[in-house]
């Protein structure tokens, strides 16, 4: 699993603790690599994912690592955006009004709702 956060530069040591923390944690090997001049940070977990319980688990422990972004106010995607895995977050990691905002230039663009529906908004309805 390999994905992408940022968190604010003052806060990237902290945040890179927190990734060993949570190696610890759950047993997992967890490397990053980035960009440190602007926070971002690629965390990839390495696990077996043939093994679904073990997958899994891995999932749960990258979840780990978006809250401890989130935690350190930092965001969800750097530079490679949301998509289905962050979704879920979305809602915790933006302001409600930008939220709104975007859904409504997603209603504007999009009128019949055909373009990717329900695949990041619950509701698209405005």
């Amino acid at each position: 699993l390999a994905e992408d956060v940022a968190v604010p530069r003052d806060k990237l040591a902290e945040f890179i603790g927190k990734l060993g923390e949570i190696s610890e944690r759950t047993g997992f090997f967890i490397s990053y690599l980035g960009h440190a001049g602007d926070g971002n940070l690629h965390p990839a977990i390495f696990t077996d994912v043939s093994d679904k319980e073990n997958f899994a688990k891995a999932q749960d422990a990258m979840e780990e690592i978006f809250e401890a972004a989130l935690s350190l106010g930092g965001v969800l995607s750097g530079e490679h955006g949301i998509g289905l895995e962050k979704q879920r977050f979305l809602k915790r990691a933006m302001d409600p009004v930008a939220l709104n905002l975007m859904i409504k230039i997603k209603s504007l663009l999009d009128p019949n709702h055909i373009l990717n529906p329900g695949k990041i908004w619950e509701e698209e309805r405005v």
